[in-house]
């Protein structure tokens, strides 16, 4: 279930991977996004949002190659105007389940994959919290 039309159309454009790589490479440092096989992006099943925040926020994980070796490429939609301090934690939180989802399906895996989070805010002020724990 979409709770609010703002997840309907996040969902519908960024599982679209034409409409994500050109997102995905517009917010990417340039030195990474070079780095990127954008022919292997595909879109994961799941969210890693804590139910509690669900109506507002989103979020789609990719899956790619960068640099020649498996990545993830976590994308979170904030549908707030304020400002959440504790971000990186959450994002730090959200990384860990999709490091357990990859090791139940990869469990001979001896390296977890990168994982690149990018968080895509709206406020009027814009950011003005930490970016890293």
């Amino acid at each position: 279930m979409v709770p609010n039309p703002h997840d309907a159309l996040f969902k519908f454009t960024f599982t679209q991977v034409e409409h994500a790589i050109g997102e995905l490479r517009a917010v990417l440092p340039p030195a990474l996004s070079a780095e990127v096989d954008w022919d292997s992006l595909e879109v994961c099943s799941g969210s890693y949002v804590d139910s509690e925040l669900a109506q507002a926020h989103s979020d789609v994980l990719y899956s790619v190659r960068i640099g020649g070796r498996p990545a993830l490429i976590y994308v979170l939609l904030e549908h707030q105007s304020t400002v959440d301090r504790l971000m990186p934690f959450r994002c730090l939180k959200y990384q860990v389940r999709i490091w357990d989802d990859w090791l139940a399906d990869h469990p001979d895996a001896a390296h977890l994959p990168v994982i690149v989070p990018i968080v895509v805010h709206h406020s009027a002020g814009g950011w003005s919290a930490a970016t890293a724990i």
